[in-house]
């Protein structure tokens, strides 16, 4: 399978250009096109947007040598941080390189399985089983986990979705997925974080289901029966510590939670 090639004019500014180029800028293009397809697997592996360097006037050895160390086990943890609340600012304002929503899911029909009996396949099968040797390790130590985001949601729609109440406040359910969503995607590790989830169902589902009911009071004004139970909702799903100031503020007043389980 051939690698991404960062050839359009938005790279520009990493490579050098022209029909005669030197030995060292001709290595400094090679050792930024790998740097430029670590750092995309970054995005997807560990939520983290790296700060890439431009080109140099001059393509010196020294230049190079800094672009082929930047590998995730020499990036340190300050600037691993760094990377990742670039990750969420971008998320959470919606840049197109980084939110890539998922589309609405279409069943599909009988008239797709006669007519393509290889339906929803979206690889060479034949080809992967000739060549096993093109699943190479990660350079980064990164092992793909078999449990995926999907499985997360399976686990809201047994655990959350699945509830009753008498009277339901308004927006509260799904309040409490996307909790379950950010601090799953915040963990990384689907297989680990669903391990957690299962491991503290039983009290998860309670806290949703007292931070979902309420009570109807004077004027017909409908009360949460519990408040802080969706507060204790959100510090179970950050592995049971207290949520900081900012946490707890953005909680209070704009419903969701930044975590963070990288400290």
């Amino acid at each position: 399978m051939a690698k991404k090639r960062y050839t359009s004019p938005k790279y520009d500014q990493f490579f050098y250009r022209g029909n005669n180029l030197s030995t060292s800028r001709k290595e400094w293009n090679k050792e930024m096109e790998r740097l430029l397809n670590r750092a995309g697997s970054w995005v997807r592996k560990f939520h983290a947007v790296a700060d890439i360097p431009t080109k140099p006037d001059r393509a010196t050895k020294s230049a190079i040598e800094r672009i082929k160390q930047m590998v995730w086990k020499n990036v340190d943890e300050p600037t691993r941080k760094q990377y990742r609340k670039e990750y969420e600012y971008r998320y959470e304002n919606k840049m197109p390189e980084i939110y890539q929503p998922k589309p609405p899911y279409t069943p599909p029909t009988e008239t797709d399985f006669y007519e393509n009996p290889d339906y929803g396949e979206d690889y060479d099968r034949e080809w992967e089983e000739q060549h096993p040797e093109w699943e190479e390790p990660d350079e980064d130590g990164y092992t793909e986990t078999v449990v995926s985001r999907d499985e997360i949601e399976a686990w809201i729609d047994a655990n959350i979705d699945s509830i009753t109440v008498d009277r339901e406040l308004d927006g509260v359910r799904e309040q409490l997925q996307s909790l379950v969503l950010e601090a799953a995607d915040a963990y990384g590790d689907y297989g680990e974080y669903l391990n957690y989830l299962e491991q503290n169902a039983s009290r998860l589902n309670n806290l949703a289901q007292k931070a979902m009911s309420g009570y109807r009071g004077k004027g017909d004004k409908i009360y949460q029966e519990d408040p802080g139970a969706l507060a204790e909702f959100a510090t179970v799903l950050n592995l049971g510590r207290p949520l900081d100031q900012s946490q707890s503020e953005r909680l209070e007043n704009e419903g969701w939670v930044s975590y963070d389980f990288n400290d």
